[in-house]
């Protein structure tokens, strides 16, 4: 990816708003692998400061085998794409792709599916399950390659990392991206509750003073179906 406010994989941006045909792509290396790309927001003074419309794409693919040196060559792996939002991570339209590639050497696997690693304090939706769109186009696609022998790669995976804030926990207790009843009921079947206590869950102590309270009830109330 070539922009003025990428060094090597790194990219730091304010505010990274995707159109509905906007798409980013990572370059590949000499053997066709992609590289890898992090994406870091900088600042935090709105709630998403990145977002995709419907279409937006991070593309993070492996490049498909050749077949003009005669033998066919391996496919290239999918890259690791890291996303790092201090607040909000809106997931409601986002589309990452890295798909390995298609070798096509006579032996030899395809390549590798991406990984992803993100970090934020909190969702909006939930890429991997988000039941207000009723569909599955907004799962990141990470298969593996194939290849002419018909070996697949492995496939990708990624992991996710909340804990970008330290004083104040997401009001999403569960990490579903919504702000609802099972959130507050969590609050509600703990209310009470200190930390040292068997049934305590730290993520209900959203003001993280070591207890569960009306304090962390208001929280939840004050967000009460904003995602």
């Amino acid at each position: 990816m070539y922009n003025a406010l990428c060094s090597e994989s790194q990219c730091d941006f304010i505010e990274l708003n995707l159109t509905a045909t906007g798409k980013i792509f990572t370059l590949y290396n000499a053997t066709g692998d992609s590289r890898d790309l992090l994406i870091n927001i900088t600042s935090n003074n709105t709630r998403t400061r990145l977002t995709f419309l419907s279409g937006g794409q991070i593309i993070f693919s492996g490049r498909n085998g050749s077949d003009i040196a005669g033998s066919g060559t391996r496919g290239g792996h999918a890259g690791l794409l890291n996303i790092s939002v201090p607040d909000l991570l809106n997931t409601t339209f986002v589309q990452l792709i890295g798909r390995g590639a298609y070798t096509t050497a006579a032996s030899g696997a395809g390549g590798a599916g991406g990984r992803i690693q993100i970090s934020f304090h909190g969702l909006i939706g939930n890429f991997t399950d988000d039941v207000r769109l009723g569909t599955a186009a907004n799962i990141p696609i990470m298969g593996a390659g194939n290849g002419s022998a018909g070996t697949l790669g492995s496939s990708g995976s990624y992991i996710y990392v909340t804990k970008l804030r330290n004083s104040l926990r997401d009001v999403d207790i569960n990490g579903d991206g919504q702000v609802d009843g099972t959130d507050r009921d969590a609050i509600k079947t703990r209310y009470g509750n200190e930390t040292g206590d068997a049934t305590f869950l730290s993520n209900a102590d959203i003001n993280n003073d070591g207890a569960i309270n009306i304090l962390d009830l208001f929280r939840v109330g004050f967000e009460w179906n904003t995602r």
